[in-house]
């Protein structure tokens, strides 16, 4: 996870990484009070992420050239975030934006800030698959 401003992170998701799969990675069964938590965590990240490309692709294609000229002109990515950017979408994953949302579980973004579940971007970034 890579922030760009208080409110706003870039998060990599790999493609191939589903809620069956994160849940198996982090070592959880699902239904239990982990497995319910992990899945509560996984729902909060994909839900209030946008896929950075979909949203070129979509909006800003007509206003920005390319890609790399709409993160760094509209979302303020720096040359150094631009090229890890690059690296993960090479490397199979989706960059996202996420930003807080406003519904229900109001502990899970903090829970996510702290340095302790940084681990949990790994798995969703496809780091050892």
């Amino acid at each position: 996870m890579i922030a760009l401003d208080w409110k706003k992170h870039i998060v990599f998701i790999h493609r191939s990484i589903t809620e069956s799969s994160f849940l198996e990675m982090v070592g959880v069964i699902q239904g239990s009070c982990a497995g319910d938590l992990f899945t509560r965590i996984y729902s909060y990240i994909t839900g209030s992420s946008d896929d950075l490309q979909t949203m070129y692709d979509k909006y800003y294609s007509e206003e920005y050239p390319t890609f790399e000229e709409y993160l760094v002109k509209k979302e303020r990515v720096t040359n150094d975030i631009l090229s890890i950017v690059s690296e993960k979408i090479a490397a199979g994953c989706s960059a996202c934006i996420m930003s807080p949302v406003v519904f229900g579980d109001f502990a899970i973004p903090q829970l996510l800030e702290s340095e302790e579940f940084e681990w949990i971007f790994d798995i969703l970034s496809g780091e050892g698959i």
